[in-house]
């Protein structure tokens, strides 16, 4: 049994070694409870690193199914997400947006588009950030997540049990991340 300050993160990091013991490291259940375990680091004790490790991991978890029709695309993008806000709470603010940007390219891929309220919400960042951010780091963020998005888009191509044809029509936006 771990010992930490928060009873959550205990909790989750409990739930985090039995699930690594029963299912391996790489199982989407792992990701669910990485997560968690990120979310309540972020949230109740403030550790931002141990958030973002976290977080990250469970991406990876993820992307280790690109391609694949088990490819949990939306997770995917909600952790994206996640990591932007980890990102923003830090002062980091071209890391944030790199990783909102990624995350909403990600779930209109999913088939979501700018009404949804999960990406909304994701602009909403974004637009915040906007201002606080050079013209440099701005140009490198489109370049970023262009990249982030060809190798995504290619990958849907590839998997036609995870995105659906229908997707690209709201590809891209009409409505810029940066203007």
């Amino acid at each position: 049994m771990t010992v930490s300050p928060h009873p959550f993160v205990a909790k989750f990091e409990d739930e985090l070694e039995a699930r690594r013991y029963s299912l391996g490291n790489d199982h989407l259940d792992v990701a669910e409870t990485l997560n968690a375990l990120a979310l309540a680091n972020h949230l109740m004790t403030d550790n931002q690193n141990e958030a973002l490790r976290c977080h990250k991991e469970a991406l990876h978890i993820f992307d280790l199914r690109k391609g694949g029709p088990d490819y949990p695309a939306a997770d995917a993008a909600l952790t994206l997400s996640d990591i932007g806000n980890v990102h923003r709470k830090r002062g980091e603010y071209d890391a944030a947006a790199i990783s909102y940007t990624k995350s909403v390219q990600t779930y209109r891929l999913c088939g979501m588009n700018d009404e949804h309220p999960r990406v909304q919400s994701v602009l909403k960042w974004l637009a915040q950030l906007d201002g606080l951010l050079t013209k440099t780091e701005k140009e490198q963020i489109k370049s970023d997540s262009q990249q982030h998005y060809d190798n995504t888009a290619e990958m849907g191509q590839q998997n036609r049990l995870t995105f659906s044809p229908s997707s690209a029509v709201i590809l891209p936006s009409s409505k810029p991340l940066f203007p």
